[in-house]
């Protein structure tokens, strides 16, 4: 592998070897495109390096940047984060895509009606499972599953163990002030996610 391809692959946790563009076939890297947008950290596409790490370089790097950003534009809902940076290795042109991870997940593919987020496992894009669909939606709220809140109400609850627990290592009394702040319940006494797991 060449020595600068490696220096560019270690600033980043993902990265995938592009030997072309194939923008006949937009599916084959927008499901990348998709899939580091929905990451925590992101990620880098390498447009003109072989599988090998090889540099292979691109032509007419300037209508493959333009195709991209159309493309990407067109097929992935909403738009996602990122750079486009050509870099000459040996002689030859590559461009490298640095897709940011985004804050409005979840990312989809979209294409004749159908809408799929993906996602990254291991090496490859997959496409997000149903928990990590709900996962991503509630990321882009903002929000967590601990923090949603239910229907069960505070006073058919208990934080008998809570209040002992704290009582032992911190010499205080569980107030429903305290619970309201630590995200147990809310204001009007329902208790969230996380209530309902540190109930007794």
């Amino acid at each position: 592998m060449n020595s600068a391809i490696t220096d560019i692959i270690s600033e980043s946790s993902m990265h995938e070897f592009k030997s072309e563009l194939n923008l006949s076939k937009p599916k084959s890297w927008l499901k990348t495109v998709s899939a580091f947008s929905n990451s925590p950290l992101g990620g880098v596409i390498l447009v003109g390096v072989d599988n090998n790490g090889h540099v292979t370089g691109v032509d007419n790097i300037q209508k493959i940047s333009e195709k991209f950003s159309e493309t990407v534009l067109a097929k992935i809902d909403p738009m996602p984060n990122y750079r486009l940076e050509p870099k000459s290795i040996n002689d030859k042109i590559i461009l490298i895509i640095h897709v940011f991870p985004g804050q409005n997940t979840p990312y989809y593919y979209v294409e004749s009606g159908t809408r799929i987020a993906y996602v990254c496992m291991g090496e490859e894009s997959i496409p997000a499972t149903s928990h990590a669909l709900n996962n991503l939606i509630l990321k882009g709220m903002n929000k967590s599953f601990d923090s949603l809140v239910t229907t069960e109400k505070k006073e058919n609850h208990t934080f008998l163990h809570l209040k002992k627990t704290l009582l032992s290592r911190a010499q205080k009394n569980l107030t429903d002030e305290m619970l309201v702040s630590y995200g147990l319940i809310t204001q009007d006494g329902f208790l969230t996610n996380a209530g309902i797991l540190f109930s007794d």
